[in-house]
């Protein structure tokens, strides 16, 4: 077989679906990305050890630095490594989310130090709010100005999060009101609103790191509450399950599946512990973890294994 004919066979195969583009690419681009990726490592590794070396120099040197060196160490280079990011956006993006990764990480720091030393304890709520809305402002233009890189995804909505519960504070201490459930609450909805976000992104992996999230805090949150709650949870768990198979996500699933066995001790420990029947509860809890053992395992294979 010539070479024409060798390239006419792959050609084929590619129009019949047999083998695809990316497959036969990537049979020439193995070192090379092999190579993208070490660097990539290299570049991450650089931006953590910049962050390491700020921190470290502000623990050990912290009382002898002036004020303006202690602005200009935080501050001042979260500043500059937003600069070098935008430099390099357009000719190396991954270098790019590296440095903003790192910028965005000591803005909060350098905001916080900037009003320290300008006389501000940072020990209100309100210093909060203007900490993480100064943030989200820089992170939110970050979005258009660094091409709507993941990583300002990913500050956009720890910024966004923190200003949330900030704002929040601000207002339970202004009206007096200090009931702990408002947090709860707020946790819960915070969680939606990352399913939700999570769903509609283009990205793979911040989908999944959204509504992973999303659902933990969900969770977590909702079997803390009591009461009404220790029935309206269930239909928390029902919601999560059925979402994880409509929408294949096995992180949905897996955690729906933890909680739901947190859930039937919760509630055999809260309303059988002390009966007669509390050892035959902790049996049929000890086969019911099992049964939902066995049941996410298939339910993953069948539905969300592509």
């Amino acid at each position: 077989m010539d070479k024409n004919q060798l390239l006419q066979l792959v050609k084929e195969s590619v129009d019949k679906g047999e083998i695809s583009k990316s497959e036969v690419n990537s049979l020439f681009q193995k070192d090379g990305n092999h190579a993208s990726r070490i660097i990539n490592i290299l570049y991450a590794i650089g931006g953590i050890v910049i962050l390491a070396g700020v921190i470290a120099l502000i623990a050990q040197n912290w009382e002898s630095l002036p004020s303006f060196a202690r602005i200009l160490t935080t501050l001042g280079m979260s500043i500059a490594l937003y600069l070098a990011a935008s430099l390099v956006v357009k000719s190396k993006e991954v270098l790019s989310q590296v440095l903003a990764a790192v910028s965005f990480a000591l803005l909060p720091v350098g905001i916080g130090v900037s009003m320290y030393e300008g006389g501000s304890l940072i020990d209100r709520p309100v210093d909060f709010v203007v900490i993480s809305g100064i943030s989200t402002i820089v992170s939110v233009i970050s979005y258009f100005t660094l091409k709507k890189l993941p990583v300002t995804i990913i500050f956009n909505t720890v910024f966004i999060t923190a200003l949330t519960y900030s704002f929040v504070s601000l207002i339970m201490e202004n009206v007096g009101y200090t009931e702990f459930n408002v947090f709860t609450y707020l946790t819960m909805a915070i969680g939606i609103s990352y399913i939700i976000l999570g769903r509609y992104l283009s990205n793979e992996r911040l989908r999944q790191l959204l509504v992973s999230i999303g659902t933990l805090g969900l969770l977590i949150a909702g079997i803390t509450l009591s009461g009404l709650w220790d029935v309206l949870y269930i239909f928390i768990l029902f919601a999560v399950f059925l979402l994880s198979s409509y929408w294949k996500k096995r992180s949905m699933l897996v955690f729906g599946s933890i909680f739901l066995i947190s859930y039937l001790f919760e509630i055999t420990s809260k309303y059988f512990a002390g009966s007669v029947g509390w050892p035959i509860a902790l049996i049929l809890l000890g086969i019911l973890t099992i049964a939902i053992a066995i049941v996410t395992f298939r339910v993953s294979r069948k539905y969300i294994n592509e």
